[in-house]
Formats: structure tokens, C-alpha cells, sequence
């Protein structure tokens, strides 16, 4: 089933970056490893929001050049709710996070030398989201939004996505369309099914330390768990899309009939004022 509809393919973008060339760490052929990282939670009480602070983390994630790093995660905006905290963590070869029913939550991911708080910017880099579905007779319903600072180069899914696409051309969503089941769960992001692959997004990042994603449940009887990892292989054919990076908001410049209107107040204001002295 092709339920997305795709924003028109941009021919030419300008990616702004974030961070300082000079302070890029150069991943190479390394990629996110949530299979051998150790992960930690601290603070992250139910009902969180950004002014609480609290943090995941999965220690380990990457080492380059013998530099190990971490990831952490920290509510960023809305409110977190759970609605099992023993589902956070690991998931096999993926981090999860759970996330209550009826709830919208804005994380922000950061990569981060081992042990400490201290961003560390990558060249390029990517982050997968898996088996985004929804409960039963479409309740539960699993999204993610795209808030951008630059960071997403591009997106990719599979031509037979499920996914449903929207938002805006810099700052897409995507939505789940079909109940998903325990047993239909993704166990490896380098060996997915083509139901699996249907079910994920790939996000490709550049010059940065960290990127920023809404995860919205609807209404249900239980939590979700969203899946993510540092890669995704498509068998399938698919699709890659750019994510530009949004816009600065412009002040308009006055229309010339405005420019007449108020040289017209003005000169009225002034006669006014003649005739009262």
C-alpha cells in the first residue's frame, strides 16, 4: 500500500550547518550502535518537561580515532509520559523510548564525549526510525516531526511506504497507517523485511552534534514504543528527498498603497493639527 504523498523533489538546496568545520569529527564507515551500547536513564521521571531536566543515554555508542561517545536524549519540549519505563532503553540491536498514548513529547538527540555533557559534531551521520504503526482499529496512532536546525540533509523511505508524509518541505512528519503487531517488530536494522522496511525512515545529518524530533501518540489503551538505530538497509527501491533547512521569517516590505495610505494620514494629521492652533 503507497500512502505518502511526497512534497515536490527541491533541485537545489542550501544546508546551513551549525557548527564550525574545524570541529568535525569524520565518522567514516562507523554508524550508531545501540546492540553494544549501555544504556542509562537519569531523571526522567513521568510528566517531564524540558525545566525538569532528566536525560537517557546510551553510553558507548561509537568510537572513532579511539574516542568513545555517547548519546543522550532530553525533553526539549511538550510534556514525556510513559507508560512503561522498563521498555526504555534497548530493544536487540535498537534504542527504544516509550512513549504513553495521547501524549506529544519533543526530544533532543545529542551525540557526546563519553561520561560528560560536551557536544561533539559529526560530518555526517544518520539516525533511523522503525516500525512506526498504530494499535488496534487505528487508535494509538504513531508520528514523528521534523524540528529543524539545519542538521537533516535528507530523508529516505521505501517507494511502498506506509508511512503517511506531510508538514512542510523542511520540516516533514510522518505518521503510521496500519495496526502493527509483536510478532511484524523489526529485530536487526540491517536485515528487515519489506513490511519492516515500509515502517521506517532513514534521516541522513550533516555538520552537527545533535537534531531535534516530536513523537505524537493518539488516544489508545496502552504506551508505544518508538525504535530507532543508526542505519537502516533498504532492500527495496526507495526514495530520497532533501530536508532544507527552514527559512528565516522576513520582515514584508510596506506595499506601495500602504506607503500612499500613510503619506495620506500624515498629511491629514498635520492639516488637523493646523486648524486646531
Amino acid at each position: 500500500m503507497n500512502t505518502h504523498t511526497f512534497l515536490p523533489v527541491i533541485v537545489a538546496v542550501a544546508f546551513v550547518s551549525n557548527v564550525s568545520a574545524t570541529t568535525l569529527l569524520d565518522f567514516g564507515s562507523n554508524k550508531l550502535d545501540f546492540g553494544n551500547s549501555t544504556f542509562s536513564s537519569t531523571g526522567m521521571a513521568n510528566g517531564n518537561t524540558a525545566s525538569d531536566g532528566g536525560q537517557f543515554r546510551w553510553a558507548n555508542i561509537i568510537s572513532v580515532d579511539g574516542r568513545t561517545l555517547d548519546l543522550i536524549a532530553e525533553v526539549s519540549g511538550g510534556q514525556y509520559k510513559f507508560a512503561n519505563a522498563n521498555n526504555n532503553g534497548l530493544n536487540g540491536e535498537f534504542g527504544q523510548i516509550n512513549v504513553n498514548h495521547s501524549t506529544n513529547v519533543e526530544f533532543t538527540f545529542t551525540i557526546v564525549d563519553t561520561g560528560t555533557n560536551n557536544a561533539v559534531a559529526a560530518s555526517a551521520w544518520d539516525f533511523a526510525l522503525f516500525d512506526l504503526d498504530t494499535g488496534n482499529k487505528g487508535s494509538n496512532i504513531e508520528s514523528l516531526s521534523l524540528v529543524n536546525n539545519g542538521a537533516f540533509q535528507s530523508y529516505t523511505v521505501t517507494n511502498d511506504s506506509e508511512l503517511l508524509i506531510g508538514g512542510t518541505y523542511s520540516e516533514p512528519n510522518f505518521t503510521a497507517t496500519t495496526q502493527g503487531y509483536g510478532s511484524d517488530n523489526p529485530s536487526d536494522p540491517a536485515t528487515l523485511t519489506a513490511l519492516q522496511e515500509n515502517r521506517a525512515v532513514l534521516f541522513s545529518l550533516t555538520d552537527t552534534a545533535s537534531f531535534t524530533m516530536v513523537y505524537n501518540t493518539t488516544s489508545g489503551r496502552s504506551g508505544r514504543n518508538f525504535l530507532f538505530a543508526g542505519e537502516a538497509e533498504f532492500n527495496g527501491s526507495t526514495i530520497t528527498l532533501p530536508i532544507p533547512p527552514t527559512p528565516p521569517v522576513a520582515v514584508p516590505e510596506p506595499s506601495s498603497s500602504m506607503l500612499l495610505l500613510g503619506a495620506g494620514l500624515g498629511f491629514i494629521i498635520r492639516r488637523k493639527r493646523k486648524q486646531e492652533a
